[in-house]
């Protein structure tokens, strides 16, 4: 062997090493974002919304962790949108009920209809602190459309 083809050989392994490199890399920050956009991950961090999950026989919900400590849990429904509020991330059926209205039928796609009512109910109620400021903001909501 010629000192070419030992340096054409020493070029192609440290050029397959440098590939395994950023490609680990490349994997580690995919799973960083990832783990980033995830519910549990959203939920450890206080004023942050989960992005909409669509319940299989038809409703949506949403959720935000308060300062305090406190879940808010947005639920827009085919015939009911509820705000529902918890100390602890436990089932739905866990939470207290801060505010109840009904839904307005539209001609719309029921998600894209759900999502629109969430959205709205999101601006309304802001991003309140505690259950005391939820029950307060949620008197002086509108029903949404």
């Amino acid at each position: 062997m010629n000192v070419w083809n030992l340096l054409l050989i020493f070029e192609m392994v440290l050029v397959f090493v440098v590939m395994i490199f950023v490609f680990v890399g490349w994997r580690r920050k995919q799973r960083m974002v990832s783990k980033a956009h995830s519910p549990e991950h959203r939920l450890k961090i206080p004023n942050v919304w989960t992005e909409i999950q669509h319940v299989k026989h038809g409703g949506s919900t949403q959720m935000m962790r308060m300062k305090d400590g406190n879940f808010i849990l947005l639920s827009a429904g085919v015939d009911t949108t509820k705000v529902l509020v918890s100390l602890q991330l436990d089932p739905i059926e866990s939470f207290t009920e801060v505010a109840s209205f009904p839904v307005h039928q539209s001609h719309g796609g029921g998600r894209q209809q759900q999502a629109a009512i969430l959205d709205d109910l999101r601006k309304q109620i802001g991003f309140p602190q505690s259950v005391s400021e939820l029950r307060d903001n949620s008197q002086a909501l509108s029903p949404p459309e």
